[in-house]
């Protein structure tokens, strides 16, 4: 059983990523966690948490969550790394504020910290900002500012540094689709 639980502990840890603000910069977590000895290197990344570090505060809450399964706690953390501008964390604490996970429903902090990570053009985040403004979650519902999201969005390049989500070519459908439309811009075919 404890073999059991260590090797999915393992698989889980082996999807711990560190992201640092500029993505050519994507290392390992292996800097704070040893996935082969976790027993050793969990108390380290806990103790890199305590120290302030962001990029530690959010993996440690990672490892909170999804091993310790302690979502109130692993909040805790998240908002601690987002409070330093990590966007992963911020992404993450706006996604629990938005669906309650292990934390009060908030949808005005939802918005706040996905308008937070949207700007650092986090591509899910901008999409979700855009839908938020689309449905009025967390602010009034705003076409205009919904369409410049998309935009934003929609711009971004097709390069590899765009997350995989395809959130960029849903923008462009979307946006797509305003248009077609005439939801909120001026109708336009061409």
């Amino acid at each position: 059983m404890i073999r059991t639980i260590f090797l999915v502990a393992l698989v889980l840890a082996s999807g711990f990523v560190c992201f640092a603000q500029d993505k050519d910069d994507i290392k390992p977590s292996d800097k704070y966690l040893d996935r082969k000895d976790m027993e050793h290197s969990v108390p380290i990344l806990k103790r890199a948490a305590e120290a302030g570090i962001a990029e530690a505060q959010y993996n440690y809450g990672v490892y909170v969550l999804e091993i310790l399964l302690d979502p109130k706690t692993a909040n805790e953390w998240f908002l601690k790394s987002a409070e330093q501008g990590f966007i992963n964390a911020q992404f993450k604490i706006a996604y629990s504020y938005l669906q309650g996970r292990g934390i009060d429903r908030n949808l005005d902090k939802a918005f706040f910290w996905m308008a937070k990570c949207a700007d650092q053009n986090d591509s899910q985040a901008m999409f979700v900002l855009a839908q938020m403004y689309d449905q009025g979650v967390g602010t009034k519902k705003d076409v205009a500012k919904e369409i410049e999201w998309l935009t934003r969005l929609a711009l971004l390049p097709d390069e590899k540094d765009v997350p995989p989500e395809r959130n960029v070519t849903s923008a462009r459908l979307n946006l797509g689709e305003l248009y077609l439309l005439g939801d909120g811009v001026n109708k336009d075919l061409f």
